[in-house]
């Protein structure tokens, strides 16, 4: 899945940090959208990361969406959360 973090405001935001409980380990990276390579999300700018996430027999079988939480955060921001729910496909045969 992918998540995207945009800077609305008006100041430039540096160390960016983006988690999401859901994500398996070591499946969260950054893809693109540092337009000018400044390491830093500048105003205007939308950064796309992308993440993985296992779906187990346990989620399938409660029949409920995953609910999933991404955080967002800078040295000039305080952390800045969104969810999704997910639906589960379930096949029963």
């Amino acid at each position: 899945y992918n998540i995207t973090v945009s800077n609305t405001g008006n100041e430039t935001l540096t160390n960016i940090v983006v988690t999401d409980s859901n994500a398996d380990p070591n499946s969260l990276h950054f893809v693109s959208g540092d337009t000018n390579n400044n390491n830093a999300l500048d105003v205007g700018e939308t950064w796309l990361y992308s993440a993985t996430h296992t779906v187990t027999q346990a989620e399938i079988d409660s029949g409920q969406p995953i609910h999933n939480i991404a955080t967002g955060d800078s040295n000039q921001t305080t952390p800045v959360s969104d969810t999704a729910d997910v639906p589960v496909n379930q096949g029963p045969a």
